[in-house]
């Protein structure tokens, strides 16, 4: 199931908070208020008040939602190589970031992925302050939008925490699949939903050889 775009969102509730509001003029009307001559700018105050009380909230709720998830500044740097893409999941794609040094070299290079698996409300890149010194140090990380966030909004829902343990299978999945990182060892990193995604995930896949969760939210 797709979710809607907060675009889609907002035309959504500007139509009905239009239409909210022409109720409120239409009841004018039948309470024989002149609406149309010396009550024109009381109806008008009256139907106006009423879309602004509909649509704001949800305005207001957006606009702070998106200031929170967007919260962190974007690092970049210039010795830092990072490749976009979209990794196929079972109903849909989830965007994905592969990260690693520009000039890795045999004696600085760790021979180990680590998948990076966010929390609830973040995105692939909330997490660089953590990952960007493992890359530094030689590792290749792969992190990715989980379904319903991020470049993955357009996959799942967020709360669908079953079928995000899938997708981290499938990811692991797929970077075996990948001749270029099919020598290497594979970590995986969780925080809060994504410590849990990682452990339910990562525990029985024998090719997932060390595991760190992060602020779990269950003993395991």
């Amino acid at each position: 199931m797709n979710l809607l775009s907060n675009t889609y969102k907002r035309i959504i509730i500007f139509v009905i908070a239009i239409l909210v509001g022409w109720i409120i003029w239409q009841v004018n009307i039948s309470l024989r208020n002149p609406c149309y001559s010396s009550a024109f700018s009381r109806c008008f105050v009256l139907s106006t008040t009423t879309f602004l009380i509909v649509y704001t909230p949800f305005e207001i709720y957006w606009s702070i939602r998106d200031l929170w998830f967007d919260r962190w500044t974007r690092l970049s740097f210039k010795y830092v190589e990072v490749s976009k893409l979209f990794i196929e999941v079972s109903d849909g794609l989830l965007s994905a970031n592969i990260i690693k040094k520009n000039n890795l070299t045999d004696s600085f290079t760790k021979n180990a992925i680590i998948v990076i698996a966010h929390g609830f409300s973040d995105t692939k890149e909330t997490l660089q302050y953590y990952y960007l010194p493992l890359v530094f140090q030689g590792y290749i990380v792969l992190t990715y939008d989980a379904r319903g966030t991020g470049k993955s909004k357009k996959t799942g829902k967020r709360s669908d925490f079953l079928r995000r343990i899938d997708d981290f299978k499938n990811i692991i999945d797929w970077v075996k699949n990948q001749s270029e990182f099919s020598t290497l060892k594979i970590y995986s990193i969780g925080f809060s939903i994504g410590a849990i995604t990682v452990l339910c995930g990562g525990i029985p896949n024998k090719d997932v050889e060390k595991i760190i969760a992060i602020s779990s939210m269950s003993y395991y």
